[in-house]
């Protein structure tokens, strides 16, 4: 603390520095640091160096355009916006496909990333996407073309094309709309075929016990048993019966003919039999004999190719019945 007489014996000027250093130190007067304010161009020159690391901030490319319209002369367009700009026009006018108009978007992306305020880029580049199908960007650069107020004229073709684009989109959700309800309705129509077709071979899909009778002088065959799934494999077309006992293929397969079963069984190599007997053979069995309430089935595999040592005729019967 500075005692009384002291501080009357300090010179006038003195006195007033001490005292406001006094009542800064003591919070008495208010501190105020004017920072030095850019000018409009530094601030358009850190809008783009910010736009160049965030491409997608619309509101930040809304800044610049509004504040490049206050600049008076407007901003010079840098050299590599113009080359990218030029080069973008090239492709879009050799452009044969939405594909090839990708190109040129992305040229124009470019330039706009190096003079985000230059308008004509934002109305061919909402033209190109127009061209390339995407309608909703399309409209994006068209208002971003708008907004630098290019004149009646020009603000008019370009609100006009959006309201051309908004048609597009318009058709475009017609277009989807009458392909998903035709997609439900043949769906629709396809269930109900496979729900009739399921209930027409009821009496065959599904799980079956089978046993089997070989004859004697074929006693070398084991006579097994065991379970079978008949499923379809081509639907409505083809129905297949896999043995619990080896799944790798069908034994029996059936194609159908109208409302009629043809059954094929599979074919193999005998092996085993008794000498110098062996070779290919195939089974076929083109009816099945049924009970009459179809709860259970017979069918016989008769020789259809063998080597001389065996005779055409009745090789095994298979037995089927619901488990």
């Amino acid at each position: 603390m500075i005692l009384p007489g002291l501080y009357c014996r300090i010179p006038m000027r003195r006195r007033v520095i001490t005292s406001i250093a006094i009542a800064l130190v003591l919070g008495l007067l208010p501190v105020r640091v004017q920072a030095q304010s850019s000018t409009p161009r530094e601030q358009l020159q850190q809008y783009v160096l910010d736009l160049q690391k965030n491409p997608s901030d619309n509101g930040l490319r809304e800044k610049i355009i509004r504040l490049a319209q206050e600049l008076k002369p407007a901003p010079a367009i840098p050299e590599e916006a113009r080359r990218h700009y030029v080069k973008a026009d090239a492709l879009i006018h050799d452009a044969q496909s939405p594909q090839e108009a990708g190109a040129a978007i992305e040229e124009y992306s470019k330039a706009l990333l190096e003079a985000p305020w230059w308008p004509e880029v934002y109305r061919d580049q909402g033209l190109a996407l127009e061209v390339a199908g995407r309608y909703e960007d399309g409209k994006k650069a068209l208002k971003l073309y708008l907004l630098s107020h290019p004149g009646e004229e020009e603000s008019r073709k370009a609100q006009d094309e959006i309201y051309r684009i908004e048609a597009k989109e318009d058709s475009v959700a017609r277009k989807q709309h009458e392909e998903e309800a035709k997609a439900i309705h043949e769906r629709e129509e396809q269930e109900a075929a496979k729900r009739e077709v399921e209930r027409e071979f009821a009496y065959i899909l599904g799980t079956w016990n089978y046993s089997t009778q070989v004859p004697p002088r074929f006693s070398v065959f084991k006579s097994p048993s065991g379970t079978m799934e008949f499923k379809f494999t081509t639907f409505g077309k083809v129905i297949e019966g896999h043995d619990s006992r080896n799944l790798s293929y069908p034994v029996l397969r059936g194609k159908i003919v109208g409302e009629a079963i043809n059954w094929e069984s599979w074919e193999g190599e005998i092996r085993g039999i008794p000498g110098e007997c062996k070779g290919s053979v195939g089974w076929q069995t083109k009816n099945l004999q049924w009970d009459a309430s179809k709860k259970s089935f017979t069918y016989y595999e008769p020789i259809l190719k063998l080597f001389e040592c065996l005779s055409t005729g009745e090789i095994e019967r298979w037995t089927f019945s619901r488990p």
